[in-house]
C-alpha cells in the first residue's frame, strides 16, 4: 500500500522561518532550496514526537539533505550562500495567486545562481487541479528564479501520485528543464526512518540514508 503522510502540512514553519538564510563571504554563489517538511520542519515535540528544525526526519540538522548538498558545494568552491524557503503554504494554496511575492519574496530577491525545488507532496488530493497546478508550477519556478543564467533543479515527488508527478514533468517540458525522479525512494523503506520515530507519518519522511540519496542525486545532476 502507498505511504499516506499524515504530517500536516500547514503550520510546518512560524511565518519568520519561512524564508532563512546562511551567508558566508561576499561574492559567493548562491543557491536555493524550495521545499516542504523533507526541507525544513520546526519541531513538533507534542504533536508528532519531532525535535528538530531541520528536514524531516534527518538524524540532525547537518544530515539532511539540504546541508548534505551545501557542504559538498561549498568544499567544491570554497564559500557558498544559500537560502532555505520553507513552501508547504504554496503547495496548499498555488491557486493564490499573490502567495508568492507575500511570502517569498526575500527568496526571489536572493537572485540565486542554483535554483532546487523539491516539493508537490502536500497539494491536497481532493481540489487538485493538474492544467491549474503545471500552469501555477511554472509560475513558481520562474518566480524563484529571476536571475537569467540560473541552473534550476526539479524533482518529481518521493512519495509518488501519478497525477502530481504527470503535472510537474508536463511543467517541466514547457520550461525546457530536466527533473530528477524521486519517488522510487519513498517506496524504499531503507530510505526512510522507519522505526525511529513514534509518529508514523515522521517516520515515513527520509531518513540519513534517504536524505544522502536526494543529496547525491541532486550533485549529480548538477555535475551534468
Amino acid at each position: 500500500m502507498a505511504f499516506i503522510n499524515t504530517v500536516p502540512s500547514k503550520d510546518q514553519l512560524s511565518p519568520n522561518l519561512w524564508v532563512t538564510f546562511e551567508m558566508g563571504e561576499a561574492g559567493a554563489r548562491r543557491v536555493l532550496f524550495v521545499g516542504n517538511s523533507i526541507t525544513r520542519h520546526g519541531p513538533a515535540p507534542e504533536q508528532l514526537g519531532w525535535s528538530g528544525d531541520w528536514g524531516m526526519a534527518a538524524s540532525s540538522a547537518d544530515r539532511d539533505y539540504v546541508h548534505l548538498t551545501a557542504a559538498a558545494l561549498k568544499k567544491k568552491w570554497g564559500s557558498l550562500d544559500y537560502c532555505v524557503t520553507q513552501a508547504a503554504d504554496w503547495e496548499r494554496n498555488y491557486t493564490d495567486r499573490d502567495l508568492l511575492n507575500r511570502q517569498y519574496h526575500a527568496a526571489r530577491e536572493f537572485c540565486a545562481d542554483i535554483v532546487v525545488i523539491r516539493l508537490g507532496e502536500n497539494v491536497i488530493r481532493e481540489t487538485f487541479d493538474p492544467e491549474g497546478f503545471t500552469a501555477s508550477y511554472c509560475d513558481m519556478v520562474r518566480f524563484f528564479s529571476p536571475k537569467e543564467d540560473a541552473v534550476v533543479v526539479l524533482t518529481d515527488l518521493y512519495w509518488a501520485h501519478d497525477g502530481i508527478n504527470r503535472a510537474i514533468h508536463e511543467a517541466a517540458a514547457r520550461l525546457k528543464l530536466r527533473y530528477i525522479p524521486m519517488g522510487d525512494l519513498g517506496e524504499n523503506d531503507a530510505m526512510s526512518a522507519k522505526g525511529l520515530f513514534r509518529h508514523e507519518g515522521v517516520a515515513g519522511h527520509p531518513g540519513d540514508s534517504g536524505m544522502k540519496e536526494i543529496s547525491d542525486r541532486i550533485l549529480a545532476f548538477l555535475e551534468t
